[in-house]
């Protein structure tokens, strides 16, 4: 009965598009039958996936792929692209429902078969793709393709590791880490089974250290309903990320940077709500000689909110044994802070969410801002832009006051830091172009790339004080 059923079903499809004469009539024909294909596999719930799923799915595919077969073969160049385009993705259905259903080798031989293709569309430049569709001119954008393709090289390095293929799967991890429009939840997959790797491999090394602070760190940043997922599957939660941290950190007391692990463990861990977790870490960080004053002062706030008193003590002693004449903290990590706004301006599915904060207000500057997830040490003010548009760009703006002092009018010891201020980041980033404007000497600008540049401003207005103003520019397209 069930093979009767499907020939029945194959028959009915038959002539959608076996009377198409035309490449443009062929590919509208295949996009119809791909639509249904994709609305059935949506409507499909894991664990309800069953043999007859995948009958149905195939004979979807058998109807579309000699239509898409004779636009490759008689279609213009942009008609031969569109097809490859559909064609992939109706291979992806399937292999995306093979995962589903748990047949992972099913699902790699599908998903194998389509890797030349997603690397070809993971290519912007492939992009506008075109098609007529009941009278009407669609477009895909590389938008509409990137999620598409973030979850078919996370899909990928799961069911690689699945199927114990882990040299493949260590690449398209890699391929979806790299990814700009890969989500935090697929990150989350990514990391973890980056860890797993790791583990049957018996390499617990500093990567591993690396790779479980990257997965608490995406971890921390999913919204509940993902948290949720993870804790009725028993996937692995912050904290358990954080306590291989910290095996790892006792098992190997000569590891640098110690103390560093220890404060980015506890800040994600805070995130995540851990907050008793939280402390622990910051303790141990203050313990293990964390340097940075400002990391300091904010293991003090924390301790100040959370009324622990101990821990407060430890790091409030641990500040003021700090040299005043030590380099400003701001310059030495501005690299850091730039890594993070460098990946957010190019990835614009993520428009800075990632280091954006609540609302706020500043003392000198009007306009709407957020507070930054992100800071530099030292400075008064941290927070991003919220962005503006414009026919060519959007752009945000991530700005930080350096410095404060009395009315000087340009003059003294505000200007001599201004100028050194410039050297610095100049030193910091000898490769990058610079220019001056203001007379030469009220702005200083560094193009690090297209994207982003670093502006060092000083100025004065009358009733505030002189100000250092670092702004951080960067801009994607549209």
């Amino acid at each position: 009965m069930t093979r009767v059923f499907f020939i029945v079903f194959l028959l009915c499809f038959a002539g959608s598009g076996s009377h198409a004469q035309t490449p443009d009539a062929d590919l509208e024909n295949a996009v119809r039958i791909y639509n249904s294909l994709r609305d059935y596999v949506r409507a499909l719930k894991p664990g309800t996936v069953k043999d007859s799923s995948i009958y149905r799915l195939i004979a979807f595919i058998d109807q579309a792929r000699p239509l898409l077969n004779q636009v490759l073969g008689s279609g213009t160049a942009e008609q031969q692209k569109t097809a490859r385009y559909f064609r992939a993705m109706c291979q992806y259905e399937l292999g995306f429902v093979y995962g589903m259903k748990g047949e992972n080798y099913k699902a790699y031989d599908v998903l194998k078969g389509i890797e030349q293709d997603f690397l070809f569309f993971s290519d912007s430049t492939r992009f506008p793709l075109r098609y007529v569709y009941n009278t009407k001119n669609y477009v895909v954008k590389f938008t509409n393709c990137a999620p598409t393709i973030a979850e078919y090289y996370t899909g990928m390095g799961e069911v690689c590791n699945n199927i114990s293929r882990n040299d493949e799967a260590l690449k398209f991890l890699k391929l979806a880490n790299a990814f700009p429009y890969t989500t935090n939840w697929y990150r989350y997959i990514v990391y973890s089974k980056l860890c797993t790797i790791k583990r049957a491999d018996k390499k617990r090394d500093q990567e591993y250290l690396q790779f479980n602070l990257d997965a608490l760190r995406v971890c921390s940043r999913l919204d509940t309903s993902y948290q949720r997922t993870i804790r009725e599957n028993r996937y692995k939660t912050a904290v358990g990320f954080a306590d291989t941290i910290n095996v790892l950190l006792q098992e190997n007391p000569a590891w640098p940077g110690r103390a560093d692990t220890y404060y980015a463990a506890a800040c994600s861990l805070d995130t995540a709500g851990e907050r008793s977790k939280a402390a622990a870490f910051f303790s141990r960080a203050v313990s293990a000689g964390l340097s940075s004053k400002y990391s300091l002062q904010q293991v003090i706030d924390y301790a100040r909110r959370s009324k622990i008193s101990s821990l407060e003590n430890d790091a409030r002693v641990a500040l003021e044994s700090k040299r005043s004449n030590e380099p400003d903290e701001i310059l030495r990590n501005l690299s850091t802070v730039l890594e993070k706004v460098v990946a957010s301006a190019n990835d614009p599915a993520d428009h800075f969410g990632s280091i954006r904060g609540k609302s706020t207000s500043s003392r000198l500057y009007s306009g709407k801002i957020y507070k930054s997830k992100i800071g530099l040490p030292g400075a008064n003010e941290v927070f991003v832009n919220e962005f503006l548009d414009n026919n060519q760009a959007n752009y945000y703006y991530w700005q930080s006051y350096l410095d404060e002092e009395p009315r000087a009018n340009l003059q003294g010891r505000l200007k001599a830091r201004y100028k050194a201020v410039c050297d610095e980041i100049r030193s910091i980033y000898p490769a990058a172009s610079l220019s001056y404007t203001f007379n030469d000497e009220n702005r200083f600008k560094l193009q690090l790339n297209p994207a982003v540049s670093i502006e060092v401003t000083l100025y004065y207005r009358e009733g505030y004080k002189d100000v250092i103003l670092l702004t951080v520019t960067a801009k994607y397209p549209k």
